[in-house]
Order: C-alpha cells, then structure tokens, then sequence
C-alpha cells in the first residue's frame, strides 16, 4: 500500500526511489508531492522531516518459457553529481580527479576547462571521497545532506563548500547565527555585494547562483 516516507538526514527522492523500487520522477511528480516540489527547489535537495508520497508499485506482467532459466534485471537509475573545483575562486581546469566509495574507485575522469565534474553514483552511496591532482588532494563527500537552501544551515553548509570562512556545516542552531553572519561578511565582500553580515535577497540569490547553478565568481 502507498507510504507516507518522513526524510533523514542525507536522503533524497533519488535514494527513497531507490530503497521502495520506483524510478525517481515517479514519486518526485506524483500528485501526492505537488506540495513538497513547491517548497523544494530540488528533488535532490531534501529536509529532514519533509513527508514524500511513496505510491505502490504497479506489478508487471511477462510471458516466458517454462522449464527454462530467465534473469530479470531491475533497471537503476543512478544519482548524478555535479562537482566544481576551484582554488582562490577560480577553476580547476585539466585536472585528473577520482571518486572512491569506500577504497574502491568508483569514477574517475579530468575536469573541464571550467573545474566542473559531472558523473553518476548509485543512489544509496551517502559518503565518498573525491581525490584530485597530482598532489593527491582529497575531500570526503556528504552525499545528499546539503540543506535547502532555504534554512539557515543550507546557507552555512553552501558558505562553507566555497571556502567563506572554513564554517562547518554541521553546527547546531544558536551558535550558526554568529558563524553565518563571518561567513556572509566575507562573501558579500568577495563577491562586490554591500557587507552588512545579512542573508538579504540579493545575497541569497547570488549564493543560489555561483552554489547551486555554478556561476563564475567576478574576477
């Protein structure tokens, strides 16, 4: 019967999809969630506590040969990464990286011109590290716990994936206000906006963008 699924932490439509058997659109564009992808700019952008309709499975039916060994493979459709590498807020282009899930290689590739690196994982992998360079620099990955960015922790969690100022991403309501305001001071001063320390909507709108649609820092 249909599930009512409340999120946890690092859980996405993608990996709910993967653990109840549905492709991802299928619940993300169920009728169910038009209230959820109002409020949600993302499906793979989640909030702890956020309900998603899980609908039931519809059974499919196939004609095979008795008395024969058939395989059924279930279709996947894998989570898809998009990663940028800069350093002083510039690109990272040319550069060999690899994504390992635990001490197996998963993916590896070069960056494009622009530092961008786009590749699949499957929707159950919640860590991972991401190596680059030949320095063997490394970063370990918290696959599908970034916060909308919305709430105060999915600004602080964005500030910090760009380096403005080293905040951790995981503190606790209450202190974050301080550590917000040190971030944004710092990168409205980066980025040309005025410097008040606030979350206003031109500030927010160009988080949004130089974050999650990876626009280029002004030179």
């Amino acid at each position: 019967m249909p599930t009512k699924h409340r999120a946890q932490p690092g859980e996405s439509i993608d990996s709910i999809a993967y653990r109840y058997g549905h492709f991802p659109d299928r619940i993300w564009d169920h009728a169910q969630n038009l209230e959820l992808r109002q409020t949600r700019e993302s499906r793979t952008v989640l909030s702890e506590g956020d309900v998603v309709f899980v609908p039931d499975l519809e059974p499919k039916q196939v004609e095979v040969a008795v008395d024969r060994r058939h395989v059924f493979r279930r279709r996947g459709v894998p989570a898809r990464i998009r990663l940028e590498l800069l350093a002083e807020g510039k690109a990272l282009g040319g550069v060999a990286w690899r994504i390992e899930v635990g001490n197996a290689p998963m993916r590896e590739g070069e960056t494009g011109a622009d530092g961008l690196i786009e590749t699949f994982l499957p929707p159950n992998v919640s860590r991972a590290r991401l190596i680059w360079g030949d320095a063997e620099s490394e970063v370990e990955l918290q696959v599908g716990l970034l916060e909308p960015i919305s709430s105060a922790r999915g600004q602080l969690q964005r500030l910090a994936n760009l380096g403005f100022p080293q905040a951790p991403s995981h503190v606790q309501l209450g202190p974050e206000g301080d550590r917000l305001r040190a971030a944004l001071f710092e990168f409205q001063a980066a980025t040309g906006l005025p410097s008040t320390g606030e979350m206003d909507d031109a500030t927010l709108d160009y988080l949004a963008r130089v974050h999650d649609a990876g626009e280029d820092f002004p030179e």
